[in-house]
């Protein structure tokens, strides 16, 4: 991409933010002087005079520019022009489909390599490559959407087993109300570990009961 690429032209050691913008005016159709007085008074080629010693911006300066710079920067914006379309259309099937997106993305790659095969002439061993690809991806959703159910049946599971005890706890509570032996031991005047020792006592002796 064109702000990762190293330039050693005068405006190509300028910021990358001023260099894009200059693009853009390029791209508007300002003329060579426009540009010129731009970049010679912006504050950003000042600096870079100051550190480089450098003479001020030329037509030749430009016109190098917009064969190298300015090209690499319309290609980048092509691609990313392209790349946003096709993040805005997986979006928009994510939508109406309710899926997620890796899913639909197989599906998208998918229609792009039957493309392939009745359009170009793409070597068997690329289109197998591809394939493999695609199926890898697939298989990673399916993984991802069957933790999913898992994990929402044990949640579940654990629900349902919190429901259990919480019955069981009342029911057994209040059968315990019911025992005079249970209230004299949670009504009496002793300690908190006492009275929790003895009902512990009581809950055994229930059970052994049972």
């Amino acid at each position: 991409m064109s702000n990762t690429r190293a330039y050693r032209s005068k405006i190509g050691q300028l910021p990358f933010a001023f260099r894009n913008e200059l693009n853009h005016r390029i791209r508007d159709g300002r003329t060579g002087t426009e540009l010129l007085t731009h970049i010679n008074t912006s504050p950003e080629f000042k600096a870079l005079r100051r550190r480089t010693k450098s003479k001020p911006v030329n037509a030749q300066n430009l016109s190098d520019w917009r064969d190298s710079g300015y090209k690499h920067w319309l290609t980048d914006q092509d691609r990313t022009k392209h790349i946003r379309e096709i993040t805005e259309f997986s979006q928009s099937i994510v939508t109406e489909a309710g899926g997620n997106p890796s899913e639909v993305g197989c599906h998208i790659l998918a229609g792009q390599i039957l493309t392939a095969l009745s359009e170009s002439d793409t070597p068997t061993e690329e289109l197998v490559k591809a394939m493999t690809a695609l199926r890898k991806e697939a298989t990673a959703s399916s993984k991802v959407k069957l933790q999913a159910k898992e994990l929402q049946l044990k949640e579940r599971q654990y629900d349902l087993s919190r429901d259990k005890f919480e019955v069981q706890t009342a029911e057994l509570f209040l059968e315990w109300f019911q025992d005079k032996k249970a209230v004299a031991v949670a009504t009496s005047n002793s300690s908190h570990e006492k009275k929790i020792k003895a009902l512990r006592s009581f809950i055994r002796e229930a059970i052994n009961e049972d």
